[in-house]
Protein backbone atom coordinates (compact mmCIF):
# COMPACT_ATOMS: atom_id res chain seq x y z
CA UNK A 1 0.00 0.00 0.00
CA UNK A 2 0.75 3.36 -0.58
CA UNK A 3 0.54 5.91 1.37
CA UNK A 4 0.88 10.13 0.80
CA UNK A 5 1.80 12.01 4.79
CA UNK A 6 1.75 15.83 4.69
CA UNK A 7 3.40 17.79 7.01
CA UNK A 8 2.68 21.26 8.24
CA UNK A 9 5.66 22.82 10.17
CA UNK A 10 7.68 19.35 10.52
CA UNK A 11 4.42 17.95 11.92
CA UNK A 12 2.56 15.18 10.35
CA UNK A 13 -0.91 16.67 9.22
CA UNK A 14 -2.62 14.12 6.92
CA UNK A 15 -2.20 10.34 5.69
CA UNK A 16 -4.09 9.04 3.28
CA UNK A 17 -4.03 5.76 1.82
CA UNK A 18 -3.41 5.31 -2.36
CA UNK A 19 -7.28 4.33 -3.04
CA UNK A 20 -7.92 6.45 -5.27
CA UNK A 21 -10.01 8.79 -3.71
CA UNK A 22 -9.75 12.40 -3.65
CA UNK A 23 -7.26 12.49 -0.95
CA UNK A 24 -4.82 10.88 -3.08
CA UNK A 25 -1.97 12.36 -4.87
CA UNK A 26 -1.26 11.20 -8.59
CA UNK A 27 2.45 10.77 -9.44
CA UNK A 28 1.89 9.18 -12.78
CA UNK A 29 3.59 10.22 -15.74
CA UNK A 30 2.05 13.98 -16.99
CA UNK A 31 -0.23 14.07 -14.19
CA UNK A 32 -0.04 17.74 -12.79
CA UNK A 33 0.13 18.80 -8.76
CA UNK A 34 -2.09 21.76 -7.73
CA UNK A 35 -1.22 23.69 -4.87
CA UNK A 36 -4.04 25.66 -3.54
CA UNK A 37 -7.03 24.03 -6.16
CA UNK A 38 -9.19 21.14 -4.75
CA UNK A 39 -10.95 18.86 -7.76
CA UNK A 40 -13.81 20.85 -7.65
CA UNK A 41 -11.70 24.11 -9.29
CA UNK A 42 -12.34 25.89 -5.87
CA UNK A 43 -8.84 27.79 -4.92
CA UNK A 44 -7.95 28.37 -1.62
CA UNK A 45 -7.84 32.24 -0.36
CA UNK A 46 -4.55 32.41 1.51
CA UNK A 47 -0.47 32.57 0.98
CA UNK A 48 2.18 29.44 0.53
CA UNK A 49 5.05 30.21 1.91
CA UNK A 50 7.08 27.47 1.42
CA UNK A 51 6.62 24.43 -0.47
CA UNK A 52 9.07 21.12 -0.67
CA UNK A 53 8.80 17.92 -2.67
CA UNK A 54 10.68 14.65 -3.37
CA UNK A 55 10.78 11.86 -5.38
CA UNK A 56 11.45 9.80 -2.29
CA UNK A 57 10.20 8.83 0.54
CA UNK A 58 11.40 10.98 3.51
CA UNK A 59 10.95 10.49 7.75
CA UNK A 60 9.91 13.00 9.90
CA UNK A 61 13.49 13.19 10.98
CA UNK A 62 14.56 13.96 7.77
CA UNK A 63 11.36 16.76 6.90
CA UNK A 64 12.83 18.56 9.65
CA UNK A 65 16.43 18.59 8.87
CA UNK A 66 15.20 20.48 5.84
CA UNK A 67 13.13 23.00 7.65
Amino acid sequence: MNNTTIYVDGEVETISASSGTSNTINTGAGQKLWIGLDHSNRYWEGAVDEIRGWSVARTQAEIRAYM
